[in-house]
């Protein structure tokens, strides 16, 4: 028998007057799952997971854990641990105690709380701090405290609202890494809410793209990556350059010839936008040719060292700029040169205007 998801979401909606913040929300999160609710503010990320955890009514729909309908249950009463970007520790308590405060509530005996937050500190990579006061402790290391401390009395499910969003960029980077390792050692069911598309890339075996409170995709971070659904997703999630093509398959504008499509798009069709991720294309010097690769002539016209790779922005003459990644060392053009743009017809992204 198919065990049914940790978290379902069925038909759910929340609307504030006439406003719409989430429209008929249907979601499904499987055992032990890293799934991220990814999009712009006021797409209905936030929303979705305050419903799950019983802080905002939904005025539509269902929402079940572990089968179980909990649209009538108080947040307390849903096994639902939170961590917010502010982490919300007690100062007055110490990092063991506030490991195990919710423990204490529910009335577990002192030396269960002792061991349990021996083993989350050991966990967390901080042993032997459990004496320390939040105030003594660096930014990443209260968020590891607020991370134990949510899943001291193991929950059904954890929620994550921008749990990193206060850190600077190294520290948010390594606690990605160690956000996503404890996960995995817990195995906990996990549901995570960012506008950070790199973070949502490296943590998560799902990702839901949310905009205007719907959903515009779902899928692996290869999916959406690779294959998005439509050009909000391409452009949200990763940079990318967008060309419109006319029937007979010329970029819209342009003078070059008609371009070579992935297989199984054919000539003639209307209606399409190609993604090209700076990436996949390579630069040729002027009246260079390469056999089987679609490309277009311009001239670059700026350069920017981005440190793993050099920016270069193409423009084709017809009014559109191509941003393609050069490698730093390589001998790359400089403002003002021609150059061929070139990639291979299967490394692209059909996109079908709406």
């Amino acid at each position: 028998m198919t065990r049914p998801p940790k978290v379902l979401l069925e038909r759910v909606e929340r609307r504030f007057g006439s406003s719409v913040a989430l429209a008929a929300l249907d979601l499904a999160v499987e055992e032990g799952e890293f799934l991220t609710l990814l999009g712009p503010s006021g797409c209905g990320k936030t929303t979705t997971l305050r419903i799950i955890a019983g802080f905002v009514d939904p005025t539509g729909g269902r929402v079940l854990i572990d089968g179980r309908e909990v649209g009538h249950l108080p947040p307390n009463k849903r096994e639902v641990g939170m961590v917010f970007q502010n982490y919300a520790l007690f100062p007055h308590l110490t990092v063991a105690e506030n490991i195990a405060f919710g423990m204490k509530q529910r009335g577990a005996p002192e030396a269960v709380r002792r061991r349990r937050a021996g083993e989350l500190l050991d966990l967390i990579k901080m042993t032997g701090m459990g004496d320390r006061h939040p105030g003594e402790l660096s930014g990443g290391q209260r968020q590891r405290v607020a991370i134990a401390r949510a899943v001291a009395h193991p929950p059904a499910i954890l929620l994550m609202d921008e749990p990193l969003g206060a850190l600077d960029l190294k520290l948010r980077e390594a606690m990605q890494q160690e956000l996503r390792a404890i996960q995995k050692a817990l195995g906990i069911t996990t549901l995570y809410v960012t506008h950070d598309q790199t973070e949502a890339m490296v943590m998560s075996d799902r990702i839901v793209v949310m905009q205007g409170g719907r959903v515009e995709q779902i899928g692996t971070p290869s999916d959406i990556y690779m294959r998005p659904a439509s050009r909000f997703v391409a452009s949200f999630v990763g940079r990318i350059n967008f060309v419109p093509l006319a029937a007979d398959g010329r970029p819209r504008g342009g003078s070059a010839s008609p371009l070579r499509l992935p297989s199984g798009v054919p000539i003639g069709s209307r209606g399409l936008t190609l993604g090209l991720r700076p990436e996949w294309l390579r630069l040729l010097p002027d009246g260079a040719a390469v056999n089987g690769y679609n490309v277009l002539d311009g001239r670059v016209t700026d350069s920017v060292f981005v440190g793993s790779h050099v920016s270069l922005a193409v423009d084709l003459g017809d009014g559109g700029t191509l941003t393609v990644d050069g490698r730093p060392e390589d001998a790359l053009p400089a403002p003002g040169q021609p150059v061929r743009v070139c990639w291979e017809p299967e490394r692209a992204i059909i996109l079908h205007d709406h």
